[in-house]
């Protein structure tokens, strides 16, 4: 049974204890949200409509990749050597995504806890009052009276005490006689002037005691506390953290907090233009929820494998809706102490502004006024910070870990696991002494960006769902768990309408906006060239081109890791002289749950196919199909255009905001994969024997789909004063009439597979004499072995 199966009956509020149950069983949902908390405060700074837009993505996102992991038992790295020889790679990539967010949480945890021992006094006016050995002489006092600044200069933004505190006081930076820079930029009291380059010197002494005691922490609960780490995440991580926000709203609900006007501030878009110095610093409106909603499920890092993969053998699927309830607990807690400061702020100084960026933006400089201008805010203040680095910094940094030792070794068994844990920390607590230098930041902000992009999540996606395919994953799921008992349970299950419709819909369209936030974004283009140029350009001291190759690589390097392992995947299947069908099959090692279960593997049903047949009994899917078959020539046209007319405007040297080599590039794919459907489906047509070869349509219609989708949704929510209708018009209409067309040949798919499916001895034999061509002459005594139907 589920964990929480033996609490039936229970209202659904004392079901919320059940997450924090003592023990290894609860170690699968502990593992899952707290690996969701760096992004915690970052969907608390996005509009209050992220619930619905995270529910729409991570209900369906959750439920397949939680299935999978159900079925496999196994971490990611086997989990997709095992479901297809050509994914081997994908498990690694997933690993090296989490050891990039693994490094600099490092600096994240350290000024967590210098905050916390700075709470250790009787007032914060290091917050709030200039005057200290920290202060610049530009410093103003935050309780002022007549503040002001102007819309050229921005002062005193950047000034503030908060601000300076952290800059000078914690981080070390060296104090300029007159630090006015010419133009003004957002958060350059955190992230550094767009025109320092970042050079060595001598660590924070500060963030360095805090780094040694946070690194012998996570040493200890590693390897002295391996069979408590349940526990620890469960509760010292999650439960006592959450009770704390919780004590913390209430407290200041009643003396401090004011629900007003807002003191969020965003930079308009042509000055953004001419400096993207930070990508978070560039996204808006429901465009940036929509994007942390993303990242904040952790559907798609190879965190829920591992997660599924710490359950014993014979017990059943996590329930989403449980899983999906606690994760939205603490960003709803974090979102109201936000909005309660923003307001408190905004009463005692109108001239203060924020720019929401990440969550350092509001823990380092908004909180901690807040705090000191609270009754009792160095109490709120101590206890906030220590429940803070809990949830927000070591237990991502747990979970990394874990992640990172799990793959090795499932890779490796015979690995000296003793060393393997004490090697892991020592090969990312040695180089982030680079992040306690003064101008660390720059560091965090150039990996912040480069791991952001979601190639990595669209080929998990594609992967799970159309090379394994999202109906054997449905027909292993009915020979391994019982059928839903309602039809709610079924509606909302991974093999429901409801999900099927999400991940053929919503959910690729959320990964490519993603995707074109972080190669198209910008109106003027050379998104990542820019960013590179001011990431790792002010890094790699190096001339232009060997900075932007190694920005790209690194970027890039999930994607190097997939497409080396699956070219060493198609060597060996060469070599071997396997058919290259063998690349895109799981291995027989995948099917070890049917195995167990001592079932045959049920014949999936088709909603599509299902609903043809019941309305539309006399409907002739063959020229339905041919209907289909023209409309995506017509399709294919259109795109092959559009290729040619970005080369056009790109060869006469026209300005980006109309073509870019990226639309090209990804124009030419599309292309590509759209010719192979198109004569996939001719052959189709042709033998009507083959359901395997509509595949490649469907992932390709679907993606095609979803990238012009996430334009339109880039472009219609990427406001502040609100939505855009007529792009979210046109991608409803493509959505509906492409949507048809993929229905379609769902429906045909289904039906060629039923009508080729061998009934009577006479049938199979016929199919094997007329596979192989025996002549007559011959005879042949051994066994006739052949395949059925997939």
């Amino acid at each position: 049974a589920t964990v929480v199966s033996r609490y039936e009956g229970v209202p659904l509020y004392s079901c919320i204890g059940v997450m924090f149950l003592r023990g290894e069983e609860s170690l699968p949902y502990a593992l899952i949200i707290s690996s969701a908390a760096p992004y915690a405060l970052q969907l608390s700074l996005c509009d209050l409509s992220w619930p619905l837009i995270f529910l729409l993505f991570a209900l369906p996102s959750l439920s397949l990749l939680l299935a999978l992991g159900y079925l496999s038992q196994n971490g990611p790295v086997i989990t997709f050597q095992r479901i297809a020889p050509i994914s081997a790679g994908v498990g690694w990539a997933m690993v090296w995504l989490a050891s990039e967010k693994l490094y600099i949480e490092g600096l994240r945890g350290a000024q967590t806890i210098s905050y916390a021992a700075y709470s250790l006094r009787t007032n914060l006016n290091w917050a709030i009052e200039c005057g200290h050995s920290f202060n610049t002489p530009h410093c103003v006092n935050f309780l002022d009276e007549n503040v002001t600044h102007s819309d050229s200069s921005r002062y005193p933004d950047n000034f503030w005490p908060a601000q300076q505190f952290n800059r000078y006081g914690v981080r070390g930076n060296s104090i300029p006689a007159d630090n006015l820079t010419v133009a003004w930029e957002p958060n350059e009291w955190y992230l550094g002037s767009s025109k320092d380059y970042f050079s060595l010197g001598l660590p924070s002494f500060i963030l360095l005691l805090s780094s040694c005691l946070m690194w012998t922490l996570v040493t200890f609960i590693i390897t002295r506390l391996e069979d408590k780490v349940g526990w620890i995440l469960s509760n010292l991580c999650l439960s006592i953290p959450a009770a704390v926000y919780f004590f913390v709203v209430v407290v200041m609900t009643f003396t401090t907090f004011h629900f007003g006007p807002s003191i969020q501030d965003f930079i308009p878009s042509d000055k953004v233009e001419i400096d993207p110095i930070d990508y978070w610093g560039d996204i808006k409106g429901l465009l940036r929820t929509s994007l942390v909603s993303v990242d904040y499920s952790t559907a798609f890092t190879g965190l829920i494998l591992m997660a599924t993969s710490k359950r014993t053998t014979g017990s059943n699927q996590m329930n989403v809706f449980y899983l999906l309830l606690f994760l939205m607990i603490p960003p709803l807690l974090l979102s109201i102490i936000r909005f309660g400061c923003e307001g408190h702020l905004s009463v005692l100084q109108p001239a203060y502004r924020y720019y929401p960026s990440t969550e350092e933006m509001f823990t380092l400089d908004v909180l901690p006024v807040c705090f000191a201008t609270s009754p009792g805010g160095p109490v709120l203040s101590l206890l906030f910070y220590i429940a803070h680095f809990a949830y927000s910094s070591l237990a991502p940094i747990i979970v990394y870990l874990l992640l990172i030792n799990q793959s090795i070794t499932d890779q490796w068994p015979d690995a000296p696991r003793p060393l393997i844990v004490p090697a892991v920390i020592a090969a990312f607590a040695i180089p982030s002494l680079l992040l306690y230098m003064p101008m660390g930041t720059k560091i965090v902000t150039a990996f912040r960006y480069l791991s952001q992009s979601s190639i990595l999540h669209l080929v998990v996606y594609f992967t799970v769902f159309f090379v394994y395919g999202w109906q054997r994953l449905e027909a292993d799921l009915q020979s391994t768990v019982q059928t839903p008992s309602s039809l709610f349970a079924w509606l909302f299950s991974v093999t429901g309408p409801i999900c099927t419709f999400l991940l053929f819909t919503f959910v690729p369209m959320l990964l490519c906006a993603h995707f074109t936030s972080v190669f198209d974004l910008l109106m003027t283009g050379s998104d990542v060239l820019r960013h590179i140029d001011l990431g790792i350009g002010q890094l790699v001291l190096a001339p232009q081109f060997i900075s932007r190759f190694v920005g790209v690589l690194f970027m890039l390097a999930p994607s190097i890791i997939i497409v080396t392992a699956a070219s060493l995947s198609l060597y060996r299947t060469y070599t071997t002289r396997l058919s290259m069908e063998t690349l895109f099959e799981p291995t027989s090692s995948f099917f070890s749950h049917s195995t167990l279960t001592g079932q045959t593997q049920n014949k999936p049903h088709s909603l599509a196919y299902g609903f043809f047949n019941q309305i539309l009994p006399n409907f002739d899917l063959r020229t339905a199909f041919t209907v289909v078959f023209i409309f995506e020539i017509v399709v294919w046209i259109v795109v092959i255009v559009l290729f040619g007319w970005n080369l056009f405007v790109l060869y006469i040297g026209r300005g980006s905001e109309n073509a870019n080599m990226y639309r090209s590039f990804v124009l030419l794919v599309f292309a590509s994969l759209h010719a192979i459907a198109l004569f996939e489906m001719r052959m189709a047509r042709q033998r009507w024997d083959t359901s395997e070869r509509l595949m490649i349509y469907i992932a390709s219609a679907t993606l095609e789909t979803a990238m012009l989708n996430g334009y339109m949704w880039m472009f219609s929510s990427d406001h502040t004063w609100g939505m855009d209708i007529m792009p979210l018009l046109f991608a409803l209409f493509v959505t509906i009439v492409r949507g048809l067309a993929i229905f379609t040949v769902v429906a045909v798919r289904a039906h060629i597979s039923d009508v080729s499916r061998p009934t009577r001895t006479r049938d199979a034999t016929e199919v094997y004499e007329t596979q192989m061509r025996m002549r007559e002459e011959e005879e042949d005594d051994s066994p006739i072995i052949f395949e059925l139907a997939r």
